[in-house]
């Protein structure tokens, strides 16, 4: 067979490669595999994203055969590298590993076309070896700045806004530390200044004022504790077991029994909820907050109050169930201000109902779900009572 043509020579190389690009997808993946001790799920979460190296590949194929044809900024090759920088971003990799997976494809496609010029017989020489060569090295450099800079552009969006919630979050919280420990240090002061026993129900009083501010000091440290526990635990899931969702719901229910009595709150849990396989502290702490602020927050008005945890469906991969009252309620506007830390929307009426709180409970929760892969939604009414509706995951990602 005579030596071919630099073009014939590309374009031969060009078809195999898009023919056998499948094949040469699972040849990347098993070596990504090997060096990276993950499973294949892990890399590719989905169907459509595990098709994605094929495309690019068969992409990297149509650039070889007709090379004057740049990749265009606006194909969907590049729409899918970015998606590619934006799933992995997602999945916390690094840079470094983007780098070493595009490397690892390099070289999958280097070694084919040396082993198809081989079995093919073509006695392509050096030079005609080596620009097919330069021309996948142009095509993968491509790919792999797109996927990268996509990666940083999410990176440092994620970053600006930890630091402008950070921001916020110091904010609120010297707001709520300023006046208990004002209170503290008036209170402290007074009492130096009280002498002998003349006037005792001063200082009771003054005793009296030391220790709610310092309860609720403690309060806002468990509260934060709590918070940062459940952003930065670790991903192994220690917590991570099968449980029953009404044993856990009435585990729940239970601690907060004493509270439901004074406020003479029913807490009914249904027998029928299923078991679910999940971060057994995050969803404890999920419920534990949902019916406290339930019965917080339950109508002194009416003779009945009610706070239930009930299914409302259920299969094979999701649960979905509510924490339902027929408390206060809220209005529209205080609905989409629900989850935004230290916000109360009944704040105004402490005093009535003898509640103290932070306005952290809910924003807890939405972390907690954040964090097992489960949604939620809430809808409410003044006057009425406050529906939340958890959807779970029956079974965690493997």
């Amino acid at each position: 067979m005579s030596p071919p043509t630099d073009d014939t020579f590309a374009a031969t190389i060009a078809a195999r490669i898009a023919n056998e690009r499948y094949h040469l997808a699972t040849r990347w993946l098993d070596r990504l595999i090997a060096l990276i001790p993950v499973g294949p799920n892990d890399v590719f979460p989905t169907e459509a994203l595990l098709d994605h190296i094929p495309r690019l590949i068969e992409q990297i194929a149509k650039f070889l055969a007709v090379p004057e044809n740049e990749i265009a900024s606006d194909s969907f090759v590049i729409a899918e590298a970015r998606e590619l920088g934006e799933l992995r971003h997602e999945q916390h990799a690094s840079v470094h590993q983007l780098l070493h997976e595009y490397e690892l494809l390099r070289s999958i496609l280097a070694t084919f076309v040396e082993e198809e010029a081989e079995r093919l017989q073509l006695n392509p020489n050096y030079a005609q070896v080596l620009l097919v060569i330069q021309r996948i090295d142009r095509a993968v450099a491509l790919l792999t700045q797109t996927t990268v800079n996509t990666f940083v552009e999410r990176y440092t969006a994620t970053i600006e806004e930890q630091t402008k919630q950070l921001k916020a979050f110091n904010q609120m919280l010297s707001h709520e530390l300023r006046q208990p420990l004002a209170a503290l240090q008036m209170a402290s002061t007074l009492l130096m200044q009280i002498e002998g026993e003349a006037d005792g129900e001063r200082r009771q009083r003054l005793v009296t004022v030391v220790e709610r501010n310092v309860t609720r000091l403690v309060d806002l440290v468990n509260t934060i504790t709590k918070m940062t526990a459940g952003r930065v635990a670790d991903d192994s899931k220690p917590g991570t077991q099968r449980v029953s969702l009404t044993t856990l719901a009435q585990e729940s229910s239970r601690q907060l029994r004493e509270m439901a009595v004074s406020r003479e709150v029913r807490l009914v849990v249904a027998p029928d909820l299923p078991d679910v396989t999940v971060d057994v502290g995050r969803l404890e702490l999920i419920l534990t907050n949902l019916l406290s602020n339930a019965i917080k927050y339950s109508d002194p008005a009416k003779p009945d109050r009610i706070v239930e945890v009930l299914l409302v469906r259920s299969d094979d991969s999701t649960c979905v169930f509510q924490v339902r009252d027929n408390g206060l309620g809220m209005t529209a506007e205080q609905l989409e201000k629900v989850f935004t830390p230290f916000f109360r929307a009944h704040a105004s009426l402490d005093s009535s109902l003898q509640v103290d709180g932070l306005g952290l409970g809910l924003s807890i929760v939405r972390d907690c779900i954040d964090a097992i892969g489960a949604s939620i939604d809430v809808t409410a009414a003044p006057n009425e009572g406050t529906t939340f509706t958890i959807t779970l995951p029956v079974k965690i990602a493997s």
